[in-house]
């Protein structure tokens, strides 16, 4: 039996706050399993039918929150059966488990920051294949990742993936590459137009073939969150 404020302290806190983990790790098994049985709840939080791809997502999601609900409620058992008995054993093995927690955090942060560079250039190289394959420079274009490439440098004021010149250089199915320097999208233009009648109205016509700071957006270029932005974009108008 622990003697003294500190350590009666340090028990009951123990307890309390494994108590809780205990309740969210059991409420979020629940949840998880809950959705993966009741398939409507399913189909309400996937927002689409039992055919499509996002349910598929949401099914790996129930089976991740499944797991880690699991662990936080082993961890809390250990937490509070090792403090309400005050068993050596038990919270030697609590303490073991959250170190080999903590352990695996910071290898898992060190290898993800080892590989970020990587996939930062996997995604670069397959965003500049899919303009060289996918983009015409057309406002009428039927091309899911030209759609969806011309509304993210629209929106986010920005021109090409690496720079402006990924157009002129490799946009093989951009008929007009020999007479411009950049397509009518990377002008600076009338955005609400655009939005409401898909319509490229831009601030001076000489943009495409004499661009400048001032006239267009080559200035800047798109960097990690656009192409986030952009595959989000494609996914939706496929849906």
């Amino acid at each position: 039996m622990v003697k003294g404020t500190w350590p009666t302290c340090a028990k009951n806190t123990l307890i309390f706050f494994n108590f809780l983990f205990l309740v969210a790790g059991m409420a979020g098994a629940v949840l998880g399993i809950l959705t993966l049985v009741d398939k409507p709840l399913l189909n309400n939080l996937a927002n689409t039918d039992s055919s499509g791809t996002t349910q598929g997502v949401m099914t790996s999601g129930a089976y991740a929150i499944i797991v880690g609900s699991s662990i936080i409620v082993l961890f809390a058992i250990f937490g509070c059966c090792g403090a309400c008995r005050e068993s050596k054993c038990l919270l030697g093995v609590y303490i073991g488990l959250l170190s080999l927690t903590l352990i695996v955090q910071i290898a898992a942060g060190a290898l993800a920051a080892y590989f970020r560079t990587q996939a930062d250039k996997e995604l670069e190289g397959w965003l500049l294949e899919q303009v060289k394959t996918q983009y015409d420079g057309r406002g009428d274009t039927k091309l899911q990742f030209g759609k969806a490439l011309d509304f993210a440098m629209i929106e986010f004021d920005c021109c090409g993936i690496s720079n402006y010149s990924d157009f002129k250089t490799m946009a093989e199915k951009w008929t007009e590459r020999v007479s411009r320097i950049i397509p009518i999208a990377c002008c600076k233009l009338d955005k609400q137009k655009f939005y409401s009648i898909n319509v490229f109205i831009v601030n001076e016509l000489t943009c495409t073939t004499e661009p400048t700071y001032n006239n267009s957006n080559i200035a800047r270029i798109l960097g990690i969150v656009f192409a986030c932005c952009l595959i989000r974009t494609i996914r939706d108008d496929k849906v």
